[in-house]
């Protein structure tokens, strides 16, 4: 039986190492999932849940969606409407998407659109909004508003006509891999995968037929929006994941993903099915004024970057974060990446870190070696407020709960009569 599970386990792998996503457009949120088109429905992150089970932040980036919408016409009608259950609520795995934070993600929005051209399958995430009041830590104000409606407006279809300039998109494994010698993990930092997006774009933006102001705008934003590459990382590996998922055997874990009550996983050998288990909360260092008991349980799909192997399992790549989310020195990071290397499987050698003295990163996240050990993935996180509307108090990490991984090597036991 071992035998047969490492099969499907070295298929998988196999599948991950040649894995190509390449990121091809931007588009409204209802043209990538067309579910959204018709009625009044809402992407979130996380496993399944519905809205009286739903943290602040999650709360308030529903209100929010429901304004930009144009579904009520204030913080009273949104409220409204979203307590009578008139609004349906439907994981972003479940159609093939990630959001970081509360994930929320309506028909209107713009997102990106991966596509790994080595196995024809794709993958999508909304547009990272910047710093400040956003709508995926839980803000909703009208400045929040402008934004989207300008990211829209604006940049979406900018970033779709200049993607269009290229032959088949941005190949984004070959970014990642200079931008991890760079100093990114892909999770807490990607300011020099941002950059580096940047520069490959510039010139494909710059011959755009748009106005300077809307022009000067675009690259403003995109300049100063250090965490702009986290959307399309988590497509990526989101990607990656979902290609490797249709293997449908072995003991690899596919997906991993919080909203706040649950931490949630899908594994290989077990299709669609969730393992979900109470979310921890993160912890770590909190902006002035902030401390960890304002800070709300774990949320987000951005754990789709520690499901490859990036993230928090790549923090020895990425000595410039370590202090930001609390976890030591550049020591720490290097133990933290030498525990995970103990429940993956392999190393990518696509994305070699020279601070671990050119390993690459972790790959094959595997179920049995983390009920054996009883190690559990570390995750970089932002922690946002657990009160809605006020946004990001600090970053940290957090462990996934050793529960879920039990439970799904349980049912694979049963499913295998082993």
């Amino acid at each position: 039986m071992n035998t047969s599970i490492n099969e499907a386990n070295q298929a998988i792998i196999e599948r991950i190492k040649a894995a190509r996503p390449h990121w091809i457009g931007v588009v409204a949120a209802k043209e990538a999932v067309p579910t959204l088109a018709q009625g009044q429905k809402l992407l979130h992150a996380g496993p399944p849940i519905v809205w009286h089970d739903m943290t602040g932040p999650m709360q308030g980036a529903c209100i929010g969606a429901c304004l930009f919408e144009g579904w009520a016409k204030d913080e009273n009608e949104a409220l409204q409407l979203l307590q009578s259950g008139k609004v349906e609520f439907i994981p972003c795995h479940s159609v093939n998407a990630v959001g970081p934070m509360g994930g929320i993600t309506s028909a209107n929005m713009p997102m990106v659109v991966v596509e790994n051209v080595t196995h024809g399958n794709r993958a999508y995430c909304n547009l990272n909004e910047g710093i400040g009041k956003v709508m995926r830590f839980g803000a909703y104000g009208e400045e929040v508003l402008n934004r989207h409606r300008w990211m829209k407006e604006s940049l979406g279809p900018a970033l779709n006509d200049a993607l269009k300039l290229f032959d088949k998109g941005i190949d984004l494994t070959a970014l990642m891999a200079q931008a991890i010698t760079m100093g990114d993990e892909f999770h807490q930092r990607n300011i020099a995968a941002s950059a580096l997006l940047l520069r490959t774009l510039s010139p494909k933006l710059a011959v755009l037929k748009r106005s300077q102001e809307e022009m000067a705008k675009i690259f403003d934003f995109l300049s100063v929006t250090d965490q702009f590459f986290l959307n399309v990382a988590m497509a990526f590996c989101k990607s990656v994941m979902d290609s490797a998922a249709q293997i449908q055997a072995g003991t690899i874990v596919t997906a991993m993903t919080r909203n706040g009550k649950d931490f949630g996983i899908k594994v290989s050998g077990l299709g669609d099915q969730w393992f979900t288990a109470p979310v921890n909360t993160p912890q770590g260092l909190f902006f002035t004024g902030y401390s960890q008991q304002d800070a709300n349980p774990d949320i987000g799909d951005s754990a789709i970057t520690e499901t490859f192997g990036i993230g928090g399992a790549a923090m020895v790549a990425a000595p410039g974060v370590t202090r930001f989310v609390g976890a030591g020195g550049a020591d720490v990071a290097y133990e933290v990446s030498e525990e995970m290397s103990e429940i993956f499987l392999e190393h990518n050698m696509l994305f070699q870190i020279p601070s671990w003295n050119f390993q690459g990163c972790c790959m094959a996240l595997d179920i049995r070696r983390i009920v054996e050990t009883g190690i559990t993935p570390l995750i970089n996180t932002g922690i946002a407020h657990k009160k809605a509307g006020i946004g990001q108090i600090g970053a940290g990490t957090v462990r996934a709960p050793l529960a879920c991984f039990e439970k799904a090597l349980e049912a694979l036991a049963i499913k295998l009569e082993v």
